[in-house]
């Protein structure tokens, strides 16, 4: 895959805290993992777990856990337009609980779910999806695959702009030469005019 010159805008990155409120984590500030955590606790049946993300531009807000869960039918058009595209030997990097994998694996195409969390691989591994990595994308060493997917801002996982250029020489590894890099990203900037 030669990526000689990419136009991009990368969203905003939302700096927030994560408050988690279960029947055992009422209201507490949590790190990424115990978000982890209250997604593993939703996926074992817990039904009482909520995300609430404290951003620097409005009011706290609650956010569905279950739309990590979500179905194709629940996602976005340009999830499903992604989807879509898809072909060959897929990957799903920061795949989280896996909605995008376990979709095309019941296609029957060929998808690995690379996600470098112990908690979230677990829960891919638990949703019956047969090839799972749990790494971090910069260290992984897997070739050949012809689509490699980012979706649901995923693209956020490179953390900044001047990272992105890293990221694209590693996908010039992971995707064969005529392969195709799918991820999308949302403009959040408006958020912070005043």
């Amino acid at each position: 895959m030669a990526i000689n010159s990419i136009l991009i805008e990368i969203a905003s990155y939302i700096r927030g805290y994560y408050y988690c409120q279960t029947s055992s984590h009422m209201n507490i500030i949590v790190k990424s993992d115990q978000v982890k955590m209250a997604m593993n606790d939703y996926f074992s049946g817990q039904s009482d777990v909520k995300l609430i993300v404290n951003n620097n531009y409005g009011q706290p807000e609650n956010y569905p856990i279950e739309y990590f869960f979500r179905s194709k039918y629940d996602m976005p058009e340009i999830e499903n337009f992604a989807i879509n595209l898809c072909t060959g030997r897929i990957i799903d990097i920061g795949s989280g609980v896996g909605p995008h994998s376990l979709f095309l694996q019941r296609l029957g195409m060929d998808v690995t779910a690379i996600d470098n969390s112990p908690v979230m691989t677990s829960i891919l591994l638990k949703q019956g999806i047969r090839k799972v990595i749990c790494d971090n994308v910069f260290n992984f060493q897997c070739r050949g695959y012809d689509t490699a997917m980012l979706l649901m801002n995923g693209i956020g996982i490179v953390g900044t702009i001047s990272m992105f250029q890293t990221f694209l020489k590693k996908m010039e590894e992971v995707i064969q030469h005529d392969g195709q890099l799918l991820f999308d990203s949302t403009d959040i900037s408006y958020m912070y005019e005043s």
